[in-house]
């Protein structure tokens, strides 16, 4: 252990632990000590890294990264202004630079990393390692190497650390900054240099050039100074003097590696604030049982999420910590201003964030920048603890040698439980609500969407080609999933085969269809964690379409008068809401995909009729459309043509008359539309028209209903 040495000023201070004393063989043995964790995290996180998948706002940080990388230069602010919403333009570019730099680097240049995903992923895995050695010489300048390392060993096995240090492009790499902004700014009060105060500067500045919550460490330094600065004017001019250079050098920093701030950085700054205040995703989350909005979630929501995504042994720790605080602080004992700098850290993010009333979602995604801070004050108690059983060394050395194993296996049970889960870390919860599977009744679990990685190895696998599917919430990031096979569609009117539903609050908006808690179906697949789904997969049997070879036979005879064409009612609305005139006439099934009437308007048709089939054998179908298309024939659906797709299909019929119909959509954009036909034995195909197609005489539309 090591007291705290008093500064310029005589108040308490974080000690300097001998740094810069201590014999050359010691500096090298402490470098090796603390290099133990990270180099062991960073081995496990290489050779897991292919076990990770895309996850939810990866590609929404890349598009920031690329744009500043390639574009910036030629395009600048209008550029950016015309590409990105309010809320991408005021996420900070710094790592997602660094990131898309990485990536092409390591997965195009030296093809060191041959999964693309992989390639985004690894400066993530690289600042998370640093980040444990980081707290490791935090840590040491605090209360020396024995708490240091077990900060690190602690940080290193918590699930939540792990979880998004293989994904979430952002939050791990602002918590490490945020981490050696604040050390190097403890290091500069210790040693009143403005020189320090200059370099944390620097380290402040990239960190906001992350992500706002830079704006935390100022309030951090000034509630963890004043119980030693109190009412000293002096003091307080020192310390606001030394703050004051670690801003201009932050502001300098900024426009450096931001350059929208070059432009107005007062505004800019409005902006960002303005931003993250009223988030503009008040999207559902669901919380202790109940959906909330996002800006309505209740106040307690980081504590309670801290709490309940944290194993228990830490928690236990941190009550001890809090215990040693509480002594500490009543003895006036030296190191109670390290455990004050330690608490307050931990408190602070979440607060402000209470306080300032934005958005609260994603478990503790955005508190990761208070694990270091957790990790270290666990450390802290468990090296005390265990000085006290050291106390007992009169009576023998069992005493410590039980509490030493007995904290060895609680992390070991901690290791245990993170290799159960992976790689779904990130839905680790703890006893106190039953685990994941009780947790699955009150939070949510899998927001990031890391499971939709196995969903889609799953799907690839075992879904025949050609299905729709319905990915109820809606997401570029599904990867894996083989888009030359599968067909998206956003909606039930889509006619999907299959629905993914990742199981979040967010699905009470985007499952249309259901109550997604309580599902009328049964899945057919689901990712699971500790008995509680993640994502579930499930058919829509009533949307099957004919396979190929479907034998089908002609209607009966057709005793009224007929003429020539098709019947075609227009709808306003994609979705068939209210006819529009009155029924036209279509010689065939096609119209100029360049000139027609249905473009950059939401409209549907519906065009019916029979169908001539001369003679019997095997005849295909084809459709393309922009957007989708269902054919029908007898009332039994052919296929369903997604958007900007082509769809075939080969029935074997026999000659006659069959009823048949076409529901043709389109939403925004472009509209276009061609059904053609043909023997299959032919291999020609033309457009279906006339002399084939026809309607009776006098004949009216079917009801909107027939199309559901």
């Amino acid at each position: 252990m090591t007291a705290e040495s008093h500064g310029a000023q005589g108040d308490s201070v974080p000690a300097a632990s001998g740094v810069g004393v201590v014999p050359r063989e010691r500096r090298w043995r402490l470098l090796l000590l603390s290099l133990l964790v990270p180099v062991a995290f960073l081995a496990v996180g290489i050779h897991t890294r292919n076990d990770y998948g895309e996850t939810w706002d990866e590609q929404f940080d890349q598009d920031i990264g690329r744009f500043y990388w390639h574009d910036w230069a030629k395009n600048g602010v209008k550029g950016l202004q015309n590409r990105f919403i309010p809320l991408q333009r005021n996420y900070g570019p710094f790592f997602d630079v660094v990131v898309v730099a990485g990536h092409e680097l390591l997965y195009d240049k030296l093809k060191l990393v041959t999964n693309p995903i992989a390639s985004y992923h690894m400066p993530v895995l690289l600042v998370a390692a640093s980040g444990l050695w980081l707290v490791f010489w935090f840590g040491y300048r605090l209360w020396g190497a024995g708490p240091g390392f077990v900060a690190s060993g602690g940080l290193a096995l918590m699930p939540q650390f792990i979880a998004h240090s293989q994904s979430n492009l952002k939050d791990m790499p602002l918590a490490v900054f945020f981490m050696g902004a604040l050390f190097i700014l403890v290091e500069a009060v210790r040693r009143n240099s403005l020189r320090m105060y200059a370099v944390a500067g620097v380290a402040v500045g990239l960190t906001y050039a992350i992500k706002l919550h830079a704006v935390f460490l100022a309030p951090i330094v000034v509630l963890w100074r004043f119980p030693e600065i109190r009412l000293d004017p002096r003091r307080w001019a020192q310390l606001f003097g030394g703050l004051l250079v670690t801003g201009v050098t932050a502001f300098l920093t900024i426009l450096l590696v931001w350059p929208y701030y070059r432009h107005d950085p007062v505004a800019r700054f409005l902006e960002t604030l303005r931003t993250f205040s009223s988030h503009e995703y008040n999207e559902y989350v669901f919380y202790l049982g109940q959906h909330f909005r996002a800006h309505d979630v209740p106040w307690h929501f980081p504590f309670v999420m801290l709490g309940v995504n944290t194993p228990i042994i830490y928690l236990v720790f941190l009550a001890v910590g809090l215990g040693f605080l509480a002594h500490r602080l009543t003895h006036h004992h030296p190191e109670r201003s390290s455990l004050v700098l330690v608490v307050v850290w931990l408190l602070v993010p979440a607060i402000i964030q209470v306080v300032s009333g934005s958005i609260k979602l994603d478990g503790v995604r955005h508190y990761l920048l208070v694990l270091p801070a957790m990790a270290l004050l666990s450390g802290y108690a468990v090296w005390n603890f265990g000085f006290l059983a050291a106390g007992l060394w009169r009576r023998g050395r069992w005493p410590v040698i039980a509490y030493t194993t007995a904290v060895g296996f609680c992390f070991l049970a901690v290791l245990r439980g993170d290799w159960a889960i992976h790689p779904y870390q990130a839905v680790f919860f703890n006893r106190l609500v039953g685990g994941t599977a009780g947790a699955q009744n009150n939070f949510e679990l899998d927001y990031w969407g890391a499971s939709l990685r196995e969903t889609a190895a799953w799907m690839n696998t075992n879904l025949p080609a050609g299905s729709r599917i319905w990915l109820t919430i809606p997401g570029q990031h599904f990867f894996k999933i083989d888009r030359n096979r599968f067909r998206f569609v956003n909606d039930l009117d889509g006619r999907p085969n299959y629905k993914v539903n990742l199981i979040r609050g967010l699905l009470k908006t985007f499952d249309t269809e259901e109550d997604y808690r309580h599902p009328r179906r049964k899945p057919i697949f689901a990712v699971s964690v500790h008995g509680a789904d993640l994502v579930q997969v499930f058919e829509y049997e009533q949307f099957r379409d004919l396979p190929d070879g479907t034998s089908l036979s002609p209607g009966p005879p057709v005793t009224s008068s007929t003429a020539q064409g098709l019947l075609v009612q227009e709808y306003s609305g994609s979705k068939f809401e209210a006819a529009v005139g009155e029924p036209s006439v279509w010689r065939s099934l096609a119209f100029d995909c360049q000139v027609n009437p249905y473009a950059n308007r939401a409209v549907s048709l519906r065009a019916v009729g029979l169908l001539r089939v001369p003679e019997a054998g095997l005849y295909t179908f084809e459709v393309t459309s922009d957007d989708e298309a269902v054919l029908f024939l007898n009332d039994r659906a052919v296929f369903t043509n997604a958007s900007l797709d082509t769809t075939r299909r080969t029935l074997r019929l026999g000659p006659g008359i069959y009823g048949i119909r076409l529901d043709y959509c389109n939403g925004v954009g472009e509209a276009c539309l061609r059904v053609s036909w043909g023997r299959t034995a032919q291999g020609r195909l033309e457009i279906l028209g006339e002399p084939w197609l026809s309607h009776l005489s006098g004949a009216h539309t079917a009801p909107v209903a027939a199309a559901r």
